[in-house]
């Protein structure tokens, strides 16, 4: 998300990094004297949610919280990291399904070390199974607020705060 882009050469594209209503605006500006030529122009974009499954943490300081989705087909909780039933930022779209197909996998789209996030795991179409959550501490030495809101099919299911103390503290 943006909330301003100067076009030079009269063509820019907008991708949408989360579902939500978005509002794009046009003015075009005299290269000259700087004022708007015509009128603004708005567009609304509804971007829709693709995933049966989202997770979304963000924090509020400059330090390194991880997201992890378990997944219990092993037939018991992994413990973290472990390969192939955890997605982290160590193995970020590990293969949970039909081999092949992608849209069964989780995928954790970027890996934020320095701060604040969001960081981001969705499952486009997910098995009818148990999945567990987590965020890691994985570096800093601070107090951080770290907010987890976890949508199924679009539709936000749960959002909830708490505080983080300290590297290496597991939610």
């Amino acid at each position: 998300s943006m909330d301003s882009m100067a076009v030079s050469e009269g063509w820019a594209s907008f991708t949408p990094d989360m579902p939500g209503r978005y509002v794009v605006e046009l003015m075009v500006l005299n290269a000259e004297t700087g004022i708007p030529s015509c009128q603004t122009s708005r567009v609304t974009v509804i971007a829709g949610e693709e995933n049966d499954l989202r997770i979304v943490i963000t924090w509020d300081g400059q330090t390194d919280m991880d997201l992890h989705l378990l997944s219990f087909e092993a037939g018991e909780w992994p413990t973290y990291s472990s390969m192939p039933w955890d997605c982290f930022h160590g193995n970020r779209n590990p293969d949970w399904g039909m081999e092949g197909s992608y849209l069964d996998n989780p995928l954790l789209h970027d890996d934020i070390t320095s701060g604040f996030g969001p960081e981001v795991i969705t499952l486009q179409q997910a098995p009818n199974s148990r999945y567990r959550a987590a965020v890691y501490y994985f570096g800093g030495h601070q107090e951080n607020w770290v907010s987890a809101t976890i949508y199924v099919r679009g539709e936000r299911m749960l959002s909830i705060e708490r505080a983080m103390q300290m590297s290496g503290q597991t939610w």
